[in-house]
C-alpha cells in the first residue's frame, strides 16, 4: 500500500474457485467418509457418483460396494424421503453393474429392503386393479381370418358342407360338466373328475383335461393372447399339412418312390459298364495267349 499511488485504489480478492473444476473431480470412495456424511450429502453423493459412472469416468463397482453396506441407511430412517431418492436413483442405476450385483442390489441390500417394499406394494396393488386381460380388436379379427381358412380347406377336402357355421363351443368343455351318455368320465391323480375336450378342427382329437378349467384360458372368463395365438397356429398349420398330403397323393408316386428308381437305375448303368471293362481286359489277355 505504501508503494502504490496517490489516487490507485488497491483492494485484494480471495483466489474464486470455479465451479467446472469442482464439479470435474471423482467422487471419493472412501467409506469412512461416506458413512460420516449427512443423509442430504450422501443423496448428493450418489447422484454424482452415478452421473461419472455413466460417463466412465470411474468404476461403478467400488461405489455399489459402499452401497451395499449396512450402515448406509443407519440414519436414513428418519429421513424417509431422501431415503426413497437415493432407492429411486440406485434404481435407475443398476444398468451400470453386473447382473448379479443387479440382484443383490434391487432385493438385498439395506436399501432396498427399507424403501423398496412399497414401490412394489404399489406395483402389486395396480397389476390387480387392472384386472383380467382383454383380447383387443386386432387379435379378434386375426381369429376371424384364421378360422375361415380353415373351414375353406376344410371344404376343399370335403371334410365339412359349405356354409355350415363352425361350432365354436366345441373348443371348451361345458359349464356344468356335461358328458356324453353312458360315458364315465376318468379321475385324475388328484381325485378331480376330468372332462373331455375335442377339437374343433378333427372330430377324432379328442383330451381328457380337470373339470372346471379351459384349455386356453388362465382364468374362466376371457382367454390370454397367448394361448389365442397357439390355438391360431395349430389350427393353420393342420390346415397346411392336409393340404400337403392331398397335393402329394394327386401327384402320384412320392419322392422316396423316384429317388430309389434313379438309384436303381444308376446301378444298372455301372454294372453294364464294369461288364463292358472285363470283356475288353479279356479279349486282350486273349491276344495276348496267342
Amino acid at each position: 500500500m505504501n508503494k502504490a499511488l496517490p489516487n490507485e485504489v488497491v483492494r485484494r480478492k480471495p483466489k474464486e474457485t470455479h465451479k467446472a473444476v469442482a464439479e470435474s473431480a471423482v467422487v471419493t470412495t472412501d467409506r469412512k467418509v461416506l458413512l460420516a456424511m449427512k443423509p442430504d450429502q450422501r443423496s448428493k453423493w450418489l447422484a454424482k457418483g452415478l452421473q461419472q459412472a455413466q460417463e466412465g469416468r470411474m468404476q461403478a463397482a467400488s461405489m455399489f460396494d459402499i452401497i451395499a453396506h449396512q450402515k448406509f441407511t443407519a440414519d436414513l430412517k428418519e429421513n424417509e424421503k431422501i431415503g426413497k431418492r437415493m432407492y429411486l436413483q440406485l434404481k435407475g442405476g443398476l444398468q451400470l453393474i453386473s447382473s448379479k450385483q443387479q440382484r443383490h442390489l434391487a432385493s438385498g441390500c439395506a436399501l432396498a429392503k427399507e424403501f423398496g417394499e412399497e414401490d412394489e406394494a404399489e406395483a402389486t396393488a395396480a397389476g390387480d386393479s387392472a384386472g383380467p386381460p382383454v383380447v383387443d380388436t386386432a387379435m379378434e379379427e386375426m381369429m376371424a381370418r384364421c378360422r375361415s381358412f380353415v373351414r375353406e380347406k376344410q371344404a376343399e377336402r370335403g371334410e365339412r358342407k359349405p356354409g355350415e357355421e363352425e361350432d365354436e363351443k366345441d373348443a371348451a368343455p361345458s359349464a356344468d360338466g356335461n358328458q356324453d351318455e353312458g360315458m364315465t368320465p376318468p379321475v385324475g391323480s388328484n381325485g378331480v373328475k376330468l372332462l373331455r375336450l375335442t377339437l374343433p378342427t378333427r372330430a377324432s382329437s379328442q383330451a381328457w383335461m380337470p373339470a372346471g378349467r379351459h384349455p386356453c384360458q388362465r382364468t374362466a372368463q376371457v382367454p390370454t393372447t397367448a394361448a389365442l395365438l397357439v390355438l391360431a397356429k395349430l389350427r393353420l398349420a393342420e390346415a397346411q399339412l392336409a393340404e400337403a398330403a392331398a397335393e402329394a397323393a394327386a401327384e402320384g408316386p412320392s419322392q422316396a418312390a423316384v429317388r430309389s428308381r434313379c438309384k436303381s437305375r444308376k446301378a444298372k448303368r455301372r454294372r453294364k459298364r464294369r461288364a463292358r471293362r472285363e470283356g475288353v481286359i479279356r479279349r486282350e489277355r486273349n491276344q495276348r495267349g496267342k
